[in-house]
């Protein structure tokens, strides 16, 4: 599995140095599980302990 297409053929994906500034590790986690705007939801392709683990380390990158 790869971000933004197998042959990177996407847009790159938002700046998420500071993402915890303005989303809490829940608000994260649903984004990556269920996906958002333009983004596919992965729940179905990462377990939810290691999404669970993805969001907090970027709800923690204030």
């Amino acid at each position: 599995m790869s971000c933004h297409g197998g042959n990177l053929e996407g847009k790159p994906g938002p700046n998420l140095q500071k993402i915890g500034a303005s989303k809490t590790k829940d608000q994260i986690m649903t984004q990556i599980s269920k996906g958002g705007s333009r983004m596919p939801g992965f729940e179905s392709k990462i377990e939810a302990a290691d999404i669970e683990t993805l969001a907090v380390w970027l709800a923690d990158k204030k």
